[in-house]
């Protein structure tokens, strides 16, 4: 398990500590309803301005019809 953690940086340009994204997550999850850890995922395509591609059909439709709907595009 160290190993996965040690070679972490060198797989991605950015990390961003979940504490960061907290209470905006928080208040995502609150406005759709859904759980946060998806939340977390809208919040992060927010803060960077990006889109948030998903497989996830249940999450997809949760954000259309909300401001949160430019963010999260679905996959298929």
């Amino acid at each position: 398990m160290i190993a996965v953690a040690d070679a972490l940086p060198k797989r991605f340009t950015v990390i961003v500590p979940l504490r960061i994204l907290a209470a905006r997550a928080g208040e995502i999850a609150v406005e759709l309803d859904h759980p946060v850890y998806d939340a977390f995922y809208i919040a992060l395509a927010e803060q960077e301005h990006c889109v948030l591609v998903t497989a996830d059909d249940r999450l997809f439709r949760k954000t259309r019809r909300t401001p949160f709907a430019k963010l999260v595009k679905t996959l298929t």
